[in-house]
């Protein structure tokens, strides 16, 4: 478990590594080009999330759940300027991101491929 851990913190420190080190944790679907500013934001906010909680997952090990592990990020974290998100957030990127170490599309589609604006 350790070791699986430590190697998803390698990854997710991609994204804040250059410039585009956010693609490294996206699909490779062709869809990168409609990420907007903000997209490309969160995508890293939600790395440094993932990485805060592995770290205290490591460092707490049989001592905390995960999702305490996700709150006690998220309490740490809010208060730097970051989006603010919460423990249930975070521990939902975790089972999307562990099964291909990438983030889904942020985005909503309409029907016909648009952007919605809600």
């Amino acid at each position: 478990v350790l070791k699986g851990l430590q190697d998803r913190v390698e990854v997710l420190k991609q994204a804040n590594q250059s410039v585009n080190g956010w693609k490294s944790l996206i699909p490779d679907d062709g869809k990168e080009g409609t990420y907007s500013r903000h997209d490309i934001l969160v995508v890293r906010h939600k790395a440094i999330y993932l990485i805060k909680g592995y770290l205290i997952a490591m460092k707490k090990m049989n001592q905390h759940n995960w999702g305490t592990c996700c709150k006690m990020a998220s309490a740490e974290l809010s208060p730097l300027g970051l989006t603010k998100f919460g423990g249930v957030a975070v521990a939902s990127w975790n089972a999307h991101f562990r099964i291909d170490n990438k983030f889904p599309h942020p985005v909503r589609l309409t029907r016909t491929g648009e952007r919605e604006t809600n």
